[in-house]
């Protein structure tokens, strides 16, 4: 290349033919499917994407994509396919432009099930040193609770109500 970037697509085939098929089946796990899908989709939302190309090309091509989004969410990225078509308006997006759509659309859509949770037995989050000493180590006990101290408990605040 001469130092500007290019996205040629004879520079793009032959960056995608370096890499053999076998090693591309085999890195991850996104489904092959899923790469098929997008383009299906994208070759209705933008009747220019990818004519004149011949299934060699195609092939190449739909590689490069499926080593740049493997690892990624198939649920994310099939979400974002059908909302580029107003993102991307007039032209099918390039693999950068629909990462950055990725990601956007991943932000946007935290799973709350990430964030920290609970032990069920202590009662303390996962990260915690009381969650370590009591669940992890066993250095220490919960502490135990008799029915007389739960009975007498009650009697002092039984006037309360």
């Amino acid at each position: 290349m001469d130092g500007k970037l290019s996205t040629r697509l004879g520079e793009v085939s032959e960056i995608a033919g370096r890499h053999s098929p076998s090693s591309q089946t085999q890195i991850g796990d996104l489904d092959k499917s899923v790469i098929g899908q997008l383009f299906g989709m994208m070759r209705l939302s933008y009747p220019n994407f990818l004519t004149n190309k011949s299934d060699d090309e195609i092939a190449k091509i739909k590689r490069l994509w499926y080593v740049h989004l493997n690892g990624s969410d198939p649920k994310h990225i099939m979400d974002c396919a059908k909302t580029m078509v107003d993102r991307f308006q007039g032209r099918a997006p390039t693999i950068g432009e629909f990462k950055d759509h990725l990601r956007e659309h991943q932000q946007a859509n935290r799973n709350p099930t990430n964030y920290p949770q609970l032990c069920k037995v202590c009662r303390a989050y996962d990260f915690t040193q009381y969650h370590h000493d009591i669940c992890v180590t066993g250095s220490k006990l919960l502490p135990v609770v008799t029915d007389q101290q739960i009975a007498e408990v009650k009697a002092m605040f039984k006037n309360l109500r």
